[in-house]
């Protein structure tokens, strides 16, 4: 199986999007096209809008009660960052799956079933290893943005190249996940460590 790659389409309609944060996303994008000499939370805010549409390219199985939307979508920071309070403005007016978001922070990764998406901060490059232990194989979407992460063992790692923010996918931890992406995601993305010719025909 060539990455686990999934038939959902992207959506690009504009109900699925507030216009604010389209308006908001189109000047980011064009005005400020590379992220050298951003400030921090407008970095910040840019990976929040990319961690967005990621959403939209992936999906998780039924037992995470997507279709539900009396339960939110839940994204959790692992321990302190300031990249929690870019989350919570960005997903205070819009929605994942039709279903209300909440961004809370975490120090119990054991816990990740409860999770959609895990962010994982530099400061925890040192206990990585045990971290994917721990949810490498639940429905949870990790997210990190520290170099080494996507080849560690982290689903998407956001890295710059040539003053651009671009992100990488793990495509040897995406098959060992529950979670599948939508090969428009896997195409736009820097793969590493990729599967090799025995997993693809499995």
């Amino acid at each position: 199986m060539a990455g686990k790659k999934s038939n959902h389409p992207f959506n690009f309609q504009a109900d699925h999007l507030n216009y604010r944060l389209r308006m908001f996303l189109l000047l980011l994008l064009f005005i400020l096209p590379g992220v050298k000499g951003y400030s921090q939370p407008v970095e910040y805010t840019l990976k929040a809008l990319y961690i967005e549409k990621f959403t939209r390219f992936t999906e998780w199985p039924d037992s995470c009660e997507i279709n539900n939307k009396e339960t939110p979508f839940i994204i959790a920071t692992l321990g302190q960052t300031p990249f929690k309070e870019n989350l919570e403005n960005i997903f205070s007016i819009q929605h994942i799956y039709n279903k209300p978001v909440k961004v809370i922070e975490t120090e119990l990764p054991g816990k990740a079933e409860k999770f959609h998406i895990l962010f994982i901060p530099n400061t925890k490059k040192d206990s990585l290893e045990s971290i994917i232990n721990l949810v490498g194989e639940k429905p949870v979407l990790t997210v990190g943005d520290t170099p080494e992460y996507g080849k560690r063992g982290v689903l998407i790692n956001f890295y710059t190249e040539n003053d651009k923010l671009k992100f990488e996918i793990n495509e040897t931890a995406l098959q060992k996940s529950p979670l599948e992406f939508n090969f428009h995601l896997l195409n736009m993305a820097k793969i590493v460590e990729p599967l090799n010719k025995e997993d693809i025909s499995r």
